[in-house]
């Protein structure tokens, strides 16, 4: 049996599945109506909530056609993710970045969570 490669991934909006605990990467989200978009991702002061899930090669690929990386609406970058109290390293994993961070400007930020409005 062949085994397929899993990948951390860290999922601040509606890939989130709401079945796993919440943790932490350094960033900033704005929401773009019916979705979100984090930017300053590792840089920011400020914290975007989220979780982290357990995918497949072929699960990756498919959210980089989902999330637009060919086209350049996110970018898929490694970022490292904290537990709750902001200070535990919990791993590394991959994220979406927002692409066009000129867009957000005049957007509200969410205050560290993007909730479907």
């Amino acid at each position: 049996m062949i085994e397929t490669n899993k990948h951390k991934l860290f999922v601040y909006g509606i890939l989130k599945t709401g079945t796993n605990p919440p943790c932490f990467v350094k960033g900033e989200v704005y929401s773009l109506g019916g979705f979100p978009g984090a930017i300053k991702i590792g840089e920011a002061d400020t914290w975007v909530k989220g979780e982290l899930r357990n995918i497949t090669d072929e699960e990756l690929l498919r959210f980089d056609i989902i999330e637009g990386v060919k086209h350049g609406h996110y970018r898929r970058i490694e970022t490292t993710v904290y537990d709750e109290d902001k200070e535990t390293v919990i791993t590394e994993a991959w994220i979406y970045e927002y692409g066009n961070e000129g867009r957000l400007i005049g957007l509200k930020r969410c205050d560290e969570e993007w909730v479907r409005g």
